[in-house]
């Protein structure tokens, strides 16, 4: 397969796609991907920073998600500011997992490069994840402990610049 890339398009095997497109077709077909490359456990990255990865989320980070949305100071100043129940995580997760898989957007789970470790979530996804209106929002949430770091800015800066990139945003 040969892969090309002109402007705002990319052309596989002979077939141009657009940008978006691509991501979408590589996103859904990553695990595929891994496998056909040899790897076992590669972790699925939507976006780098200097200092963070994002990964799209998986049924898989619901501890992480438990920790960080059930936090009240965490919450405070989000949606209703009450912290989340189990039960409203594993909805959130009903809804966003279909979401990131149609659109290629959504919240992510943040890690830090260095340690490895979760820090929070962020992400670019239609308002209240409802695409049948236009507009994009761009969110994030970190434990307390990563408060102070400049990397709510560092996420903020980056999803906004992916996003005029790569989405008909303007």
């Amino acid at each position: 397969m040969g892969i090309c890339i002109i402007q705002h398009e990319i052309i596989v095997s002979n077939n141009l796609l657009p940008i978006k497109k691509f991501y979408r077709l590589l996103y859904n077909n990553f695990d595929l991907l891994c496998v056909a490359l040899g790897g076992k456990h590669l972790m699925k990255i939507f976006l780098e920073t200097k200092r963070l990865i994002l990964k799209p989320t998986e049924l898989s980070d619901f501890d992480n998600l438990f920790a960080l949305r059930s936090d009240p100071e965490v919450m405070k100043y989000i949606g209703d500011s009450d912290p989340h129940t189990a039960a409203q995580i594993k909805r959130f997760l009903r809804i966003a997992l279909p979401y990131q898989k149609k659109h290629g957007i959504g919240f992510c789970s943040v890690f830090e490069k260095e340690s490895g470790n979760f820090i929070g979530q962020a992400g670019l996804f239609h308002i209240g994840y409802d695409d049948t209106q236009p507009d994009i929002e761009t969110a994030y949430r970190l434990h307390k402990k990563f408060w102070g770091k400049g990397y709510a800015t560092e996420l903020a800066k980056a999803l906004i610049q992916w996003g005029f990139q790569h989405l008909s945003i303007n």
